[in-house]
């Protein structure tokens, strides 16, 4: 007795079988993101395609003989493995900028997509590793070149309130000048009962004259440097203050008058001092030039401060000049759009870079009466 078995259907659906997984694989190997096709239950590698091989610098089979532990170092272990969960229990997960290892001991970041899969009847977890290596490169280059632009605006804004500086330098040097002569005129006198006290008094106004003289020589030397300070809790209102001392000079060549309407109940802010005087000094001399125009008798500018609930504090310029086109009001905060024929362009994009970067926003608005009103605000620190 015999038996015959028509094994051609068979046959077709495994000659269909290794089409399918040969087609897959060259998909996979054509894929410019990393694949890695992993055992549930081991954590170890099944497949990996060639671009996966490039970044870690293993082969194939070298890759075989690995897990998910071999190419994470130990801070982003954790990260990994919760993703493996999540895959196991077929849930998409994506991580972002998560560091791998090379196999030279070199580190870089990628961010990784995985899933839940069945390949070839088997239950597979599959990521996909996006290299983020040139991308961080690129963006520590425009952070660089953004560095380098609010530099060379620190510097233009300089020219700006020049005369102001030399005014604000000038009284306590001219003060401390004449509290030295009136000392040596109190030693020429006869009267020795008081010429110690009033040597003395002397003394005191050029100790205090030559203090504020530093202040300003330090506060210019802080605005001038190439690197910002770091973040400290700060007072919105002090700091609007040192502004308009520093601008003082400048404000009244002008002949513009501020007003000052700040909060006395306004909440601490943690901020680079120095950056938030540049945006201050920036909107103030942009006001002032929007009053370039406008009767002497209608200069002013308005800075307010007041807490936008419980989490904010917001912060307003506003000039009574000519406003901004509305045509190119969303324009504003563009890098190099000026109006000004002089103008760089760089300082509002900067300063919302600047205001971006510490959680807050900044924009501005048209008033009903004329001219226009910018406005920033910055989280609220609590306590």
């Amino acid at each position: 007795m015999g038996f015959l078995r028509d094994i051609r259907r068979r046959r077709r659906a495994e000659a269909a079988l290794r089409e399918s997984e040969e087609k897959f694989r060259t998909i996979v190997d054509c894929a410019s993101d990393g694949i890695l096709i992993a055992d549930p239950a081991t954590k170890k590698f099944l497949q990996a395609n060639k671009a996966i091989c490039s970044m870690l610098g293993y082969t194939e089979e070298e890759l075989k003989n690995l897990g998910i532990a071999d190419i994470h170092p130990p801070q982003s272990l954790d990260i990994a493995l919760r993703s493996f969960e999540e895959m196991a229990l077929k849930r998409k997960s994506l991580a972002e900028g998560i560091p791998l290892i090379r196999k030279d001991g070199a580190v870089f970041h990628a961010d990784i997509g995985s899933a839940a899969a069945t390949i070839g009847g088997r239950a597979c977890l599959v990521g996909i590793f996006h290299d983020m290596t040139d991308h961080l490169k690129q963006e520590q280059k425009l952070r660089q070149q953004r560095e380098e632009l609010s530099h060379l605006h620190r510097l233009a804004t300089v020219g700006e309130f020049a005369a102001s500086i030399a005014h604000e330098i000038h009284q306590p040097l001219a003060a401390i000048m004449n509290n030295a002569q009136a000392a040596d005129r109190f030693l020429s006198s006869d009267n020795a009962a008081t010429v110690i006290a009033d040597v003395r008094e002397c003394l005191k106004d050029i100790v205090a004259d030559d203090r504020r003289a530093a202040d300003v020589i330090r506060n210019l030397r802080l605005f001038l440097q190439r690197k910002r300070g770091d973040q400290t809790i700060v007072d919105v209102n002090d700091v609007i203050r040192g502004v308009l001392e520093i601008l003082h000079g400048e404000l009244a060549d002008k002949s513009v008058h501020v007003v000052q309407a700040l909060s006395f109940d306004l909440a601490p802010v943690k901020c680079d001092c120095v950056a938030l005087q540049q945006i201050l000094m920036n909107l103030i001399m942009n006001a002032c030039d929007a009053l370039s125009d406008v009767d002497r008798r209608r200069r002013e500018i308005l800075i307010r401060t007041a807490m936008k609930g419980p989490g904010a504090v917001v912060v307003s310029v506003q000039d009574k000049g000519t406003g901004i086109d509305p045509e190119n009001m969303h324009r504003l905060f563009e890098s190099y759009y000026t109006t000004k024929p002089d103008g760089l362009g760089m300082g509002l994009s900067i300063s919302k870079s600047i205001i971006t970067s510490h959680g807050g926003r900044i924009w501005a608005k048209n008033n009903g009466d004329g001219g226009a009103t910018f406005y920033f605000t910055l989280p609220a620190q609590e306590g």
